[in-house]
């Protein structure tokens, strides 16, 4: 137009227009208003989905909030695959759910403002939830104000983290305040490195509900906590730092594990224990401040055996701390005992002490069957006593306030107690027999087989033994089974082999059970039997079980007569575990098993 048409244009090195890339998914703009769901506020016009990585920084014109008054409805919902809130200057674009709003991330929560004096927030309003599945607070501290926070600080708001929550330096929890109440599920670790003014949890309650082992880890101080709730379908919760409970332990499903060098398990005055059973209790040392009566939520192992503290002189500033230990105070202090006892247990004991102050009180401990061996109807629960070591003797301190009965109960001590350590159970009759006496308990392995000893002091209705066998330390099988003396009163030893012992590592304990078909088990013994077969074929009721001694990940083949595989899959533990046979047809096979450095192979018949 304009030009010749004969004229010829060198258009190669004509002017060029440089062309910017794309627009950016989940890159929040706030270019029209607050609103998550108005997609021109999107770099890329588009709200996010469950596939989108969100990314709000200082970048963007405005905050962006969930649930907008008077734009979206209430309850909005809201998806993406991860978001990160960042600002790296003063300039914060916050996050805010209100109006009983959801915001579901399918993967992690990383909040983090590494530099500027204004604080970067997400803010979980009343009725609104977050979920991610692993959240990160981290920032820094200016003028001693947390830079990075979220906030579940009002009533029904809720955060829900299914696996790790961690809270940095400079990060900011905060669930509750005054009145209100806020929310963590948490489904993996705890971890605060930065202090406990960076986790407010005023009113705010805290629910480990993880189906594997949690923990609870900071940089070294007593973590607080409000109300914190134990409700674990399998797995503990493993405590690597004291904690404190300001208002309430709920403990309704998985044991708190507290027995690792400098954790304690505290209880304020105030403070009150819900739920607790054998399926929900502390294993370890309890401190509780106060004067109340008080029972303690303590237990060992798979058992709970509460003890409690009653006509307590404690003020608010005093303290008592106790733990239950489920194996025989023969180990740990000699019995001696004044004549008026026939026997004291050897199947458990507490230690209940004074660790602020000098409060006086009277001490209750409870029995249960099997734990405690159990009380039969032969005696009467007056002949009952609790005893305490003194440091030289086991002390009766009477029999009062029993309650229960001949399976489980409790007992109270008849004086106020001015002087603490441990205590036991005792009986002043032959007719009320609590667990027999063991006094020892060993698996040998010499010349190929594992020779097992073991000696009672005495057996009250001792109707057998029976030697117990893992590969794991967790599944046991029987060995042998051998009878007892019914009842005695005088040491008596027994012995047995063990002809076929599993190669390499395994365990061995001891389970006595009386006539009336309770029984007690004794401690756990490691064996160690150098040589063996490494691959082992055994039948149970003509279902084939593999024992081996391969590593978890080996590789496990069964091949037919002809060489061809015809099953396949991973060893995933060393114990004595069912191997896959489904589909086969009835014949002679070969089982092998390799780790990429070993191979082992064995004929088995189906």
């Amino acid at each position: 137009f304009g030009g010749s048409a004969d004229v010829d244009h060198d258009w190669l090195s004509a002017p060029t227009l440089p062309i910017s890339g794309g627009r950016v998914p989940g890159l929040w703009r706030g270019t029209v208003n607050t609103d998550w769901f108005e997609c021109k506020n999107w770099d890329d016009a588009v709200v996010p989905t469950a596939t989108s990585d969100v990314s709000i920084t200082e970048n963007a014109a405005r905050n962006c909030v969930v649930g907008l008054a008077g734009v979206q409805p209430a309850g909005s919902d809201a998806l993406c695959a991860s978001l990160v809130l960042n600002s790296v200057t003063a300039t914060v674009r916050n996050l805010d759910l209100v109006s009983a709003s959801d915001l579901t991330i399918n993967g992690p929560l990383s909040i983090t403002h590494p530099a500027g004096a204004t604080q970067l927030k997400a803010t979980i309003g009343n009725g609104s939830t977050l979920t991610a599945t692993s959240a990160s607070i981290e920032g820094n501290d200016n003028v001693g104000i947390a830079q990075a926070a979220l906030l579940s600080n009002q009533n029904n708001s809720v955060l829900k983290v299914s696996g790790n929550f961690g809270l940095g330096t400079g990060g900011l929890l905060e669930l509750g305040m005054g009145a209100n109440s806020g929310t963590l599920h948490i489904g993996g670790d705890f971890s605060n490195a930065a202090d406990e003014a960076h986790f407010l949890d005023q009113s705010g309650v805290v629910q480990f509900n993880g189906s594997n082992d949690q923990t609870i880890t900071n940089s070294g101080f007593t973590e607080f906590f409000d109300t914190l709730w134990v409700n674990k379908p399998s797995g503990q919760l493993i405590l690597e730092q004291p904690i404190r409970i300001r208002h309430r332990l709920r403990l309704d499903q998985g044991v708190v594990l507290d027995t690792l060098t400098g954790t304690l398990v505290t209880l304020n005055a105030t403070s009150t224990v819900v739920g607790v059973s054998d399926a929900s209790f502390v294993n370890g040392p309890v401190q509780k401040y106060g004067g109340s009566d008080f029972d303690f939520p303590v237990g060992d192992s798979v058992f709970y055996r509460p003890c409690s503290l009653i006509n307590n002189t404690a003020t608010s500033g005093d303290a008592f701390t106790a733990r239950y230990f489920n194996t025989d105070p023969y180990t740990v202090h000699y019995l001696t005992a004044p004549s008026v006892f026939d026997h004291l247990s050897h199947s458990e004991y507490w230690d209940i002490a004074r660790s602020v102050g000098n409060p006086d009180a009277r001490v209750v401990l409870s029995w249960d069957t099997p734990a405690s061996g159990g009380v039969t109807s032969n005696g009467t629960l007056g002949e009952l006593r609790i005893a305490h070591w003194d440091g030289a003797i086991w002390q009766d301190r009477g029999n009062a306030d029993v309650t229960g009965t001949y399976l489980s109960g409790t007992i109270a001590t008849t004086l106020v107690e001015s002087a603490f350590s441990p205590w036991t159970l005792a009986s002043i009759s032959f007719n009320n027999p609590l667990p027999i006496e063991l006094l020892s308990f060993t698996a040998i392995p010499r010349n190929g087989v594992v020779e097992l000893a073991w000696a009672t002091a005495s057996e009250q209705n001792n109707d057998h033994f029976t030697v117990e066998r893992s590969a794991d330390a967790e599944y046991f099988e029987e060995v042998l089974r051998q009878p007892g003396a019914g009842n005695s009163q005088q040491v008596l030893h027994y012995g047995a082999s063990d002809n076929t012992p599993l190669a390499g590592h395994s365990y061995y304990r001891l389970r006595q059970t009386d006539f009336d078909g309770s029984s007690a088990l004794s401690q756990t013994v490691p064996v160690l039997l150098q040589g063996g077969a490494d691959l082992t074929v055994l039948y149970d009721g003509g279902l084939p079980l593999i024992r081996h001694t391969f590593p978890a990940g080996s590789l496990l083949e069964v091949r037919d007569g002809t060489g061809r595989m015809v099953a396949q899959g991973e060893i995933r533990d060393t114990s004595l575990r069912a191997f896959p046979v489904d589909g086969l047809a009835h014949g002679v096979y070969v089982l092998r098993l390799s780790d990429g450095s070993r191979v082992a192979s064995v004929r088995f018949v189906y």
